[in-house]
């Protein structure tokens, strides 16, 4: 997975939440737990650190970065930040053949509120993206875009050479689709468009 820019401030967030509230659970833990048991007179050093402030921030941050954000994401509450992830599929329309044929894509999506993974799957050539970008308050909808390199490795058309591209794909949400368009490095001169729905 990769970092992703996003035009809201959703990453800043959740440092006001998990500093007092680590900053809090150190001093309750130490304070209330830790102190009133025998052993940590003796072994207070030891225990200190994995009890501290900063100890409780790695794991709240690791939390509201893997989970937590998606829960306020689809309640619509304090995150903007539109939860993608998951596995979509539908068609894909090249300029290779005038847009006349359509072509299976599956799109599949893993993120978190820091990073972000797109890959691609057709008959034809698998692509994963290296950067992308989420605009959050576009007209039609979030706006994803990201730029992909296709894996040559995987292409089963020997014909077709290793390329990179960009996609720009808006999210509907009532509709759970991704809809746009795409194309391609000057190596292939080739645009389409993409019309995926969530499984």
């Amino acid at each position: 997975m990769h970092p992703y820019s996003i035009n809201i401030n959703d990453k800043a967030k959740v440092y006001w939440i998990i500093v007092p509230l680590s900053l809090l659970c150190g001093y309750l833990t130490n304070e209330c737990i830790l102190k009133n048991l025998d052993f940590y007179q003796s072994y207070s050093w030891i225990v200190d650190v994995p009890s501290s402030g900063l100890a409780f921030f790695a794991i709240f941050y690791h939390l509201f970065d893997k989970y937590i954000w998606k829960w306020f994401s689809d309640s619509i509450f304090w995150f903007e930040t539109p939860n993608i992830s998951g596995e979509y599929d539908g068609e894909l329309l090249s300029s290779r053949d005038d847009k006349q044929t359509p072509t299976k894509i599956e799109i599949k999506i893993k993120q978190t509120l820091t990073k972000i993974k797109i890959s691609s799957h057709t008959s034809q050539s698998t692509s994963k993206s290296e950067m992308a970008a989420l605009i959050v308050d576009e007209p039609d909808g979030p706006l994803l875009i990201y730029e992909f390199i296709n894996d040559h490795r995987k292409v089963a058309d020997p014909s077709l050479t290793m390329h990179r591209g960009l996609t720009r794909l808006t999210l509907n949400k009532e509709q759970k689709t991704l809809t746009g368009i795409y194309y391609t490095s000057p190596e292939r001169k080739n645009y389409g468009e993409i019309r995926v729905t969530k499984k």
